[in-house]
């Protein structure tokens, strides 16, 4: 009888408890002219058109402002980026590749 009380408490703590497994996904991944991939676990690949607007901290930007690392959303309409957000530096410890170097 305890056994099920407990399995119970298991999958409510497994199915409330955050995931911090997949800090990388939302990250830019890699970015080119034509194109920007988003998360390695899952990778979401958009194109990128003249039409694509970019913002670095809620200011405009351009497409060299976007680096690997940072976090971004990305307002698409099927696979084309119409507006992408990024929200932090790498500089300033949001990227991937400084976590590396320090050996996180």
């Amino acid at each position: 009888m305890t056994t099920l009380p407990r399995l119970l408490l298991i999958a409510l703590l497994t199915a409330t408890t955050p995931s911090f497994a997949n800090e990388d996904e939302g990250r830019i991944v890699t970015v080119s002219p034509a194109a920007i991939t988003i998360g390695k676990k899952h990778p979401n690949t958009y194109k990128i058109t003249t039409a694509t607007s970019f913002t670095v901290n809620g200011r405009p930007a351009t497409l060299a402002a976007l680096k690997p690392g940072m976090k971004a959303d990305v307002i698409s309409e099927a696979d084309v980026a119409k507006n992408i957000a990024v929200k932090d530096d790498p500089l300033k410890g949001g990227s991937l590749d400084s976590k590396a170097k320090k050996g996180k």
